[in-house]
């Protein structure tokens, strides 16, 4: 009697570790089959790179799109007008969702920049447009609200080597540019870009971060 109820007993423990472990294995997979997505170095030696977190999720320009789109994935800054623009977008593929990964893209654009120095907040603009299962949201950042945290700052403007870097975060808000949600924002942060800009005050179309 004793035996008849050991071997079930064993038969369950065994398909309960059986279980355990291709769950483990599967979670192990998933782990791995993950996009592993980092923000460039803060450098500030013309490295062409650009990136930033938006609400914690890496946007960086995918490696694999490059930079060759005309209307997207450009960088750049005019030192006669002291004008700098940047248009980066993150594509990402079916699996990247698993992973918490959604399609990004940011425009943002700034004046009044000739020398190393925090620009204040009235003097750039950014929106960033983020597409959920499909669904666009667009967030703007507001420059005349009160009380949001937002910096821009330029670490390295070398006229000689055409070197511009800096770091950048905002808040933006959900919405129009004239009716927005307050309770519906995003947090931009660790914002960093270090650029070898052209001369001529053309766009950058090259991105060193890639393997």
């Amino acid at each position: 009697m004793k035996i008849k109820k050991i071997i079930p007993l064993l038969a369950l423990l065994f398909a309960a570790f059986l279980f355990m472990q291709k769950s483990c294995q599967k979670n192990i997979f998933n782990d791995n089959d993950c996009p592993d997505y980092e923000l460039p170095e803060a450098t500030q030696s013309g490295e062409n790179t650009i990136g930033c977190l938006v609400d914690g999720i890496v946007l960086v320009p995918k490696v694999d799109w490059g930079w060759s789109m005309p209307t997207t994935k450009h960088f750049k800054y005019n030192e006669e007008k002291g004008e700098m623009f940047f248009d980066i977008s993150f594509l990402a593929e079916e699996k990247d969702y698993e992973c918490g990964y959604q399609k990004m893209t940011m425009l943002f654009a700034a004046d009044s920049i000739f020398g190393e120095k925090e620009v204040e907040a009235d003097k750039y603009s950014a929106t960033t447009m983020i597409t959920p299962n499909g669904d666009r949201k667009t967030y703007h950042y507001r420059s005349f609200m009160t009380g949001i945290s937002s910096k821009l700052k330029i670490i390295k403007l070398d006229t000689t080597k055409n070197i511009i870097s800096g770091n950048f975060s905002f808040e933006a808000y959900w919405g129009t540019l004239d009716d927005y949600d307050p309770d519906d924002k995003i947090d931009v942060t660790e914002g960093r870009f270090d650029f070898n800009y052209r001369q001529d005050g053309g766009y950058v179309t090259g991105y060193s971060n890639d393997d």
